[in-house]
């Protein structure tokens, strides 16, 4: 009979539906953050260092999602939505499309002072 009962659990158990990640959404902490100029495009982009705790939570969130796109917030509003092409384990990010290099420098000084909030979750089809 205990068995029974085991199996019976294990069997229920494993009807119940898996976790969605569709909704998750994770907040980074901002370790340091500078504007700099892209060495390719010229472009500017903002250089982030990751904390400790934000870079783990940022490679497991980044290798349970590959090839799907994600929404990279700052305060709030969609920055930029990348599609994941491998696991990121860096403590190191580049974020682009952050407008001029006095806004990219702007950014970079409110995400070191932790003025700015940064989160990623997946993006909506």
């Amino acid at each position: 009979m205990k068995h029974a009962v085991t199996i019976l659990t294990a069997l229920a158990l494993s009807m119940l539906p898996l976790p969605s990640f569709a909704q998750e959404r994770i907040a980074l902490l901002v370790h340091d953050a500078e504007a700099i100029a892209d060495a390719l495009s010229g472009l500017p982009v903002i250089e982030v260092h990751l904390g400790k705790k934000a870079q783990t939570r940022f490679a497991l969130f980044t290798g349970r999602n590959v090839g799907k796109r994600t929404d990279l917030i700052v305060d709030g509003q969609v920055l930029t939505s990348p599609v994941i092409q491998t696991q990121i384990n860096t403590s190191t990010l580049q974020i682009s499309g952050v407008g001029t290099m006095a806004e990219a420098v702007a950014l970079a000084a409110r995400l070191s002072a932790g003025a700015a909030m940064v989160e990623v979750q997946l993006a909506a089809d």
